[in-house]
């Protein structure tokens, strides 16, 4: 199914007016905060990134995903973006095949042998407000997968989900302007400069 998806990148405070609004507007909190890490792939060419920051067409990101530092539910997720809209592709593998990915990689059809890159954790809030689905990522931090120290970023990102347009200006509205692409594994690829990097990093 397509999915609706803008993103709206906030600083501090930015960020702390988001949530007194939220507060202030009595907006339902559908979920508990949790943690989430997410360790994404790509190949020797760095097709994935070089696509997602050029906003190529149909384009895809590749991750394992985690939740609350815990390997009880583990996701191989593919969100795939194309001209009709954004949909994602989720599969609960072991732990086994997890540890298998990270250390060997493993082959995409569309962008050939991809390997762990970087690691992106962050906690996220969810949230309903006027009939829209929010989340707020914020506490974003970034590591090359091969290395063990993150770099803490002052990025925070607010995402909905909108059932009609007309809500999509209602939450717009917040903070007026300011929708935009924004993706945590093109951030994490410019901070960490892994581009120039690059032969190091695939070197086993």
């Amino acid at each position: 199914m397509f999915r609706v998806e803008d993103k709206i990148p906030l600083n501090s405070l930015e960020l702390l007016k988001v949530m007194t609004i939220l507060e202030k507007n009595k907006a339902k909190i559908l979920y508990p905060r949790r943690s989430i890490s997410s360790i994404y792939f790509d190949n020797f060419h760095f097709d994935v990134f070089l696509e997602s920051e050029g906003g190529i067409s149909p384009r895809k990101k590749i991750r394992i995903r985690t939740y609350d530092n815990s390997l009880k539910k583990i996701l191989l997720e593919k969100k795939i973006t194309s001209p009709e809209g954004r949909y994602k592709s989720s599969e609960e593998i072991t732990e086994l095949k997890m540890n298998f990915y990270l250390k060997n990689g493993f082959l995409e059809k569309d962008y050939g042998q991809c390997f762990p890159i970087t690691e992106v954790v962050y906690y996220r809030d969810y949230y309903s407000f006027k009939n829209v689905r929010i989340t707020i990522d914020s506490n974003i931090k970034f590591r090359q997968f091969s290395k063990k120290n993150f770099i803490s970023s002052d990025k925070n990102v607010m995402e909905f989900k909108p059932n009609k347009n007309d809500n999509l200006e209602i939450i717009e509205g917040l903070i007026p302007g300011r929708k935009a692409r924004f993706s945590k594994y093109v951030f994490s690829v410019l901070d960490n400069q892994l581009l120039q990097k690059r032969n190091s990093i695939f070197v086993k």
